[in-house]
């Protein structure tokens, strides 16, 4: 009988010790790209035309990051400023292409 509850007792540690480990492990995260979300509006509303096809081909082609952010001048009429993207390693974001402040 002695052994019977011992094995019990070293079973609930063993638990206890699974569970704790199992839940300091941080879920993995799917990354999912906006890339072809941000082509999108670069090519029909923000860069619209023919006049920046160059631009438009040119940002996206030449970065490999996954994560994009489009800076606007103001919420009304969707002025483009600026486009961005977010390199997690460095947690910062990188200008790619936008208007020179002077």
């Amino acid at each position: 009988m002695i052994n019977k509850e011992k094995q019990k007792k070293r079973q609930m540690q063993e638990d206890r010790k699974s569970r704790q480990k199992s839940a300091s492990l941080k879920p993995v995260k799917s990354v999912k790209s906006n890339k072809t979300l941000i082509r999108n509006a670069l090519q029909h509303v923000c860069l619209a035309g023919t006049v920046n096809e160059a631009v438009k081909q040119q940002d996206l082609e030449e970065s490999d990051a996954s994560h994009f952010i489009i800076l606007f001048r103001d919420t009304n009429n969707f002025l483009f400023r600026g486009l961005y993207f977010w390199d997690p390693t460095l947690d910062q974001t990188v200008k790619l292409d936008g208007v020179l402040q002077v």
